[in-house]
């Protein structure tokens, strides 16, 4: 009974089916309905509306990123991830140029299967979703873009009132089509074939939403196989800048940046063996990109820990950046400056040159305390040097200005000295250079101004009492 029942009501719906063919009777999923012949006019005239596959892979797409995938960007830990979203061949919003997703719709052959799947997923670098063909959704979609063309075709006001009102239905009726293919895309996707960055996938998760999260975090896995290397993120540039306070960073020193740094440091040489000109610009795109995805403060960072570690410099315009140039922190995080600051790998000081420079500066200065690294040494060097000709000047501008004093020539000669080593300062080996070549001469300048900073301090009242009884000598004299 169960049987004869079954084959009478497939024979029933086959017969309805024909009627639907013929425009007498319009089906909204297991409803049927007969129409009149205004309905059936209409009807006859929606069904030759024609819709071509690129409408119909556009709609998906539309309804895909737009309704059940809105993502934009995938964030992997603290980084957003764009990618370039396609329905089948057809790009749906702007091309960012990194990853992919895709779905493949099934109204195009892929000639060579799922070998050919495999392939493409690898050499885009894409995630692939073929859509279940057991969930239908081609024909509800077709349907509803064929009712929403023809009513656009059709001055709708312009029409008698019963033929507004088939429309008005055929326009409820294509709502319904569109939600009913929204649920069975959702279907379609969730139960389909998914291919990631050359390997076939299998989606897990609750929801939709879970299941492709999972294809773009396995795809960033792949494709950025180097993102790993940075072990700590700086959140903010004012987090970044703060690393420009730190001081110099030991060999010793561990930080969770390190490979990252490696990293940096190995591709700098190479540029450095091949003379090429390298820009803080130059290093945020490259590693940026593929297949690393740093962020633009991360990498900033990174140099910011390689130059406290004296393996790079900066110059801008020519001159040398410091660690507490003001201008650094823009160099290395705004556009703008970033493409005029050039990166420079900085070969190692002599140890013998560091040594003379040292000891030099005991000697000179007279103090034991003398900073033992690179940077630390030619700063200290610049300061006292500057403080120095600013002595020099303040004699000249306020002691010597006051009256014929003995030794000018000797601070004169001083500045003149100082000047000439710190014509050097932008460089630092160039200025420890300056300062050993100097040096002797400034033993002995500073063994003189010694002795004139006593004679200010201690004698020169005594000198300007005798000056003055000497003038009043030489008045009486004249008698």
């Amino acid at each position: 009974v169960n049987t004869e029942k079954l084959q009478l009501k497939e024979q029933v719906k086959q017969s309805l089916d024909r009627l639907v063919s013929q425009n007498y009777v319009a089906r909204n999923g297991d409803t049927y309905a007969f129409l009149t012949d205004d309905e059936q006019d209409i009807t006859r005239e929606i069904r030759n509306v024609q819709i071509d596959s690129a409408q119909m892979v556009q709609y998906i797409g539309q309804v895909i990123f737009n309704d059940l995938y809105p993502t934009k960007k995938y964030r992997y830990g603290k980084t957003d991830f764009a990618f370039d979203r396609f329905t089948d061949e057809t790009l749906i919003g702007n091309a960012c140029g990194g990853i992919r997703l895709r779905f493949m719709t099934g109204l195009y052959d892929v000639i060579g299967g799922e070998q050919e799947l495999i392939r493409k997923s690898a050499a885009n670098r894409e995630g692939i979703v073929v859509l279940s063909e057991e969930t239908p959704f081609l024909e509800e979609i077709e349907s509803a873009l064929k009712i929403r063309k023809y009513v656009k075709q059709r001055n709708v006001l312009q029409l008698a009132e019963p033929i507004q009102n088939i429309i008005r239905g055929k326009q409820h009726l294509a709502a319904e089509y569109e939600a009913q293919a929204k649920k069975n895309l959702e279907g379609a996707i969730g139960n389909g074939r998914c291919y990631v960055d050359g390997s076939r996938y299998t989606m897990r998760g609750n929801g939709l939403r879970e299941k492709l999260d999972g294809v773009l975090g396995t795809l960033v896995c792949s494709v950025y196989s180097k993102l790993s290397y940075i072990g700590k993120n700086y959140e903010t540039e004012a987090e970044t800048e703060a690393l420009l306070n730190e001081r110099q960073l030991s060999l010793n020193d561990v930080s969770p940046n390190r490979r990252a740094m490696d990293e940096v440091e190995g591709w700098l040489k190479n540029k450095d063996y091949q003379n090429l000109t390298v820009t803080v610009s130059d290093v945020q795109k490259r590693y940026a990109g593929i297949p690393y995805g740093w962020r633009e403060t991360d990498i900033a960072a990174v140099l910011i820990e390689l130059m406290l570690e004296q393996k790079i410099s900066f110059r801008s315009a020519g001159v040398l950046l410091r660690q507490d140039d003001k201008r650094l922190p823009g160099a290395l995080l705004h556009k703008g400056e970033m493409e005029k600051t050039v990166v420079e790998r900085r070969e190692a000081i002599p140890d013998s040159l560091m040594r003379a420079a040292r000891d030099g500066l005991r000697e000179w200065l007279n103090v034991m305390d003398v900073p033992a690294d690179e940077d630390g040494l030619i700063a200290y060097l610049r300061k006292k040097a500057e403080e120095k000709q600013e002595e020099c000047k303040r004699l000249l501008e306020r002691e010597y200005a006051a009256g014929a004093y003995p030794q000018k020539q000797v601070i004169e000669r001083y500045l003149e000295l100082l000047g000439e080593v710190l014509l050097a300062k932008s460089d630092g080996v160039a200025l420890l250079r300056a300062f050993q070549k100097a040096l002797d001469e400034l033993l002995d300048a500073e063994e003189d101004a010694e002795v004139i900073r006593s004679f200010f301090k201690t004698q020169r009242e005594a000198f300007d009492g005798a000056e003055n009884r000497l003038e009043e000598l030489s008045g009486e004299s004249e008698y």
